[in-house]
């Protein structure tokens, strides 16, 4: 008898965990469901932006060796970043003209940082400011080349793509 009412029990609660509290079995169609895959680095954001259409070429990943400003995996600092270029401003021979940035942080706090250093930096030699696009541990930084209608083209993808 025990083990009857304990068999009972366990089929139950089988039931009940298999069911989504209304008594019908959940929707588990691969469909419905994301297939975005995780975004834990700038290359990730990059990818993700050219998937959604954007138009990004030369892909460059900044490794400790390329990383001319010696912050990459220090704290505070990004922890993966990439330059890229866009296809309507592409790439100069000897140039740096039409580079864009994407930097990836630990923490929300630590992009925003960033943000607000190179923001008081280019108030100080305006002949450098870019475009820049925060979105939760992703800072954007683009060059002058975009127009305002193509940077925003990147902040409105980065905004359903970049994780928080």
């Amino acid at each position: 008898m025990k083990i009857r009412v304990t068999c009972t029990l366990l089929a139950a609660t089988i039931c009940l965990c298999a069911c989504n509290g209304n008594g019908t079995a959940p929707d588990n169609d691969r469909s419905t469901l994301s297939s975005t895959p995780a975004i834990a680095t700038a290359d990730d954001v990059v990818k993700g932006l050219a998937a959604s259409g954007l138009h990004i070429t030369d892909i460059q990943i900044v490794t400790p060796e390329t990383d001319g400003h010696g912050l990459l995996g220090k704290p505070g600092g990004y922890a993966s970043k990439v330059f890229f270029y866009d296809a309507r401003h592409p790439k100069q021979a000897g140039s740096h003209e039409g580079e864009n940035t994407i930097e990836m942080f630990a923490t929300s706090d630590a992009a925003e940082a960033r943000e607000t250093y190179l923001v008081d930096a280019m108030k100080a030699v305006p002949d450098a400011a870019q475009s820049m696009v925060r979105s939760g541990r992703v800072l954007a930084r683009f060059d002058r080349a975009l127009r305002p209608e193509e940077v925003k083209e990147y902040e409105n993808t980065l905004a359903d793509i970049a994780p928080d």
